[in-house]
């Protein structure tokens, strides 16, 4: 990040709503809803802040929770994030949409046989891991029965920029 970065950010986040017009900003992380949430009152527009993390942001909670009309939180776990009274008015619960029920089906065996991960502890992680983040997995992972499988280039469409 460059010490302008925040700046150009909330200048880049205005111009496009100038340009587009909508109706309502969707913040989908704290950093997000810190540029949404001042856009947003420059713009006169509501910000919808979808929060996904148990962990406060301590008093910028408070801050950003100020900002947004409306805080939609993935679980009660992180409902409990924005527990005083201004905040929790404005608060709703919407799980993600995942039916976990219908996703365990099938022969988790065979697949472990087929990739040669054995029969030990498996967890499984959607994410996008980028070099910026600094994601360091250890080397002996494997050698723990931890398997890390992974798409080694982007599509050319969606590289960080």
């Amino acid at each position: 990040d460059s010490p302008g970065g925040d700046t150009y950010a909330s200048h880049a986040l205005w111009r496009e709503v100038r340009g587009t017009g909508p109706v309502v900003l969707h913040a989908n992380s704290s950093r997000s809803m810190a540029y949404a949430g001042l856009v947003g009152r420059w713009a006169r527009l509501p910000v919808v802040w979808h929060v996904r993390v148990v962990a406060s942001d301590g008093w910028w909670d408070r801050v950003l929770a100020q900002r947004a009309a409306r805080i939609v939180a993935v679980s009660e776990a992180v409902r409990a994030r924005f527990a005083w009274p201004a905040a929790a008015a404005r608060t709703c619960v919407v799980p993600n949409g995942v039916d976990v029920e219908a996703l365990a089906q099938g022969d988790g065996a065979a697949l472990r046989r087929h990739l040669g991960w054995g029969t030990g502890p498996l967890v499984g992680m959607v994410a996008q891991l980028l070099a910026a983040a600094r994601v360091r997995l250890p080397a002996a992972l494997p050698s723990r029965g931890v398997h890390v499988a992974t798409r080694k280039k982007l599509p050319e469409n969606r590289k960080a920029r």
